[in-house]
C-alpha cells in the first residue's frame, strides 16, 4: 500500500513540473511586451542622431532575450509564425523587434538564410544595427531592412532576391555615418530600392542591383557627404534610376549601368542640390528613355565618362 501511495505521489509531482517554453514561445511573449510598451510611445527626432524610440526598443529586447541563443532556424520559425500587414506604429515596433532578432542570430552564426514563403512582412528587420551574412528571399512588404547599419551601425553582406511588393527596400542602408560592405539585390518588384543609401556621411563599399521593376532605384544615394565605391546596375524598368546620385558633396567612384528602361536615368548626377559631388568613372550601356544624364555634372565633377 505504501509503495502504491508513493508511486501516486511521484506521478503527481511529475505532472506539476512546469513545461519548459520553446524559444519561439519566449520570443513571441517578449514581442508582445515590447509592442505593448512602445506601440503608443511618443516620438522624438533629431536629424543628426538616431531616434530614442529605436534605441530603447533595441535595448529592452536584448535585455529580455539574454537567455536565448538565437539561430537562423529559430528566426525562420518566427517569420513563419508572423505576418506584418499594417502600416502603423505597432507594425513598426514589430519590425524593429525583428531587426534585433536578426542581429542576435548573426552574433551566433556565420550566415543567416531566410525564406519569407511569400508572406507580407512590412518593416521586417528595420533599423537592424549590425548583421554579417544575410540572405532573404520570397518575401513582400514595404520598408524592409530600412536604415540597416545606419547611425554608426555595420552591415557586412546582404542579399535580397525574388520578392515582390517591396517598396523602399533597404532605403537608407549605411546612412547617417553608417557602413555597409556588400549589398546585392536581384529580381525585385518595388519602388525606392536603396533610396538614400550611404547618404548623410554614410559609406557603402559595393552595390549590385539586377532585375528591378520600379522607379527611383538608388535615388539620391551617396548624397550629403556620403560615399559608394562601386555600383553595378543592370536590367531595370522604371523612371529616375540613380537620379541625384552623389549630389551635395557626395562621392561615387565607379558605376556601371546597363539595360535601363525609363525616363530621367542618372538625372542630376552629382548635381541636384546646393553643392557639387564627385563621380570618378561611369560606364553606360543601353539606356532607353528621355532625359538620361540631364543636368548631370554641370557643377559637380564627372572625371571619366564612357557610353556605348
Amino acid at each position: 500500500m505504501t509503495k502504491l501511495f508513493q508511486e501516486f505521489i511521484d506521478t503527481e509531482v511529475r505532472d506539476e513540473v512546469p513545461q519548459e517554453k520553446s524559444p519561439l514561445e519566449i520570443i513571441l511573449e517578449v514581442e508582445e511586451k515590447i509592442i505593448e510598451k512602445y506601440k503608443n510611445a511618443k516620438r522624438g527626432y533629431k536629424s543628426d542622431k538616431e531616434e530614442p524610440f529605436y534605441i530603447n526598443i533595441r535595448r529592452d529586447t536584448k535585455k529580455q532575450l539574454q537567455r536565448i541563443q538565437l539561430s537562423s532556424e529559430i528566426l525562420q520559425t518566427y517569420l513563419d509564425a508572423r505576418e506584418n500587414t499594417e502600416q502603423n506604429q505597432e507594425s513598426e515596433v514589430r519590425g524593429v523587434y525583428s531587426g534585433v532578432l536578426l542581429e542576435l542570430a548573426c552574433e551566433n552564426e556565420l550566415s543567416v538564410s531566410l525564406n519569407g514563403k511569400g508572406r507580407m512582412w512590412k518593416y521586417l528587420f528595420t533599423h537592424v544595427k549590425k548583421a554579417k551574412n544575410v540572405t532573404l528571399e520570397n518575401i513582400q512588404g514595404d520598408f524592409m531592412i530600412l536604415y540597416a547599419g545606419s547611425y554608426g551601425g555595420h552591415i557586412e553582406n546582404i542579399l535580397v532576391k525574388n520578392s515582390i511588393n517591396c517598396n523602399h527596400l533597404l532605403d537608407g542602408v549605411g546612412s547617417e555615418r553608417g557602413f555597409a560592405k556588400n549589398i546585392h539585390i536581384e529580381n525585385i518588384q518595388g519602388y525606392g530600392t536603396l533610396m538614400d543609401a550611404a547618404s548623410y556621411s554614410g559609406h557603402v563599399e559595393n552595390v549590385c542591383v539586377r532585375k528591378i521593376k520600379g522607379y527611383r532605384t538608388l535615388y539620391s544615394a551617396a548624397c550629403w557627404n556620403g560615399e559608394i565605391k562601386n555600383i553595378i546596375v543592370t536590367d531595370i524598368i522604371g523612371n529616375d534610376s540613380l537620379a541625384g546620385l552623389a549630389s551635395d558633396k557626395g562621392l561615387a567612384k565607379n558605376i556601371v549601368v546597363g539595360n535601363i528602361q525609363g525616363h530621367c536615368t542618372l538625372m542630376g548626377l552629382v548635381e541636384d542640390g546646393h553643392t557639387q559631388g564627385v563621380l570618378e568613372n561611369i560606364t553606360i550601356v543601353d539606356i532607353t528613355g528621355s532625359n538620361t544624364l540631364a543636368r548631370s555634372g554641370v557643377k559637380g565633377k564627372i572625371k571619366n565618362r564612357y557610353r556605348a
